[in-house]
């Protein structure tokens, strides 16, 4: 699990609120890549529901479309 210490942080103030982050190039990799790994198990999520075809199906359905 992807930990970051408030302390390697360099927040942007303007009028008082945060308005963006600065932070070293581990910390905005290990970021991304946290990321990209949610975003995989979502898209892993959807896939284990969308239905599906049978090969052969899905070829000949492609073979008659091809003619």
């Amino acid at each position: 699990m992807l930990k970051i210490k408030e302390e390697d942080l360099q927040y942007i103030y303007q009028k008082n609120e945060r308005k963006g982050v600065i932070m070293d190039i581990q910390t905005f990799e290990a970021v991304m890549e946290a990321l990209e790994d949610y975003e995989d198990a979502v898209d892993f999520e959807v896939l284990k529901t969308e239905e599906t075809i049978d090969y052969e199906e899905y070829r000949k359905s492609r073979l008659k479309q091809d003619v």
